[in-house]
């Protein structure tokens, strides 16, 4: 039933297969070693309950969906399988560090991307040349 397969992880977002008959119906999603109402969701169009695990709901399980019911009540099984819950993977050690995103490391170029030093050596380079074409006109019009 769950489209992503047995092995699910607490915390994310995950589809479980209903069937297309139920497009558009109500149901209530549980699940069970100790019963734990998820909520009600919609079928959608091509027979799926989308919906996010609890992050506390790690282990295995049974993940029943039933109809609509009254609170506290569960109705009757519409769809059900065994599911593995596994908790979310631990953050790595740079994970409060903000994304490099398109930097060069310095060791390859001599500067990181975005710094000024490429434009201080371009308008050293235009200075110097511009000096030089200067120089020699100052020479050619002295002759």
């Amino acid at each position: 039933m769950p489209s992503a397969g047995n092995t699910l992880v607490a915390g994310q977002a995950t589809s479980l297969y209903v069937g297309t008959d139920r497009v558009g119906d109500l149901v209530d999603v549980w699940m069970f070693s100790t019963p734990r109402f998820i909520g009600r969701f919609p079928v959608n169009a091509d027979g799926t309950v989308n919906l996010t695990l609890p992050a506390d709901l790690v282990g295995s399980h049974r993940v029943v969906v039933t109809e609509m019911a009254a609170a506290g009540e569960v109705g009757a099984v519409l769809a059900w399988s065994h599911v593995t819950i596994e908790a979310p993977a631990a953050p790595g050690p740079n994970a409060d560090k903000p994304a490099a995103g398109n930097q060069v490391p310095r060791a390859a170029t001599g500067y990181a991307e975005g710094g000024i030093a490429p434009a201080v050596v371009a308008l050293l380079g235009l200075g110097v040349a511009t000096a030089g074409v200067l120089t020699v006109r100052r020479r050619a019009a002295q002759r």
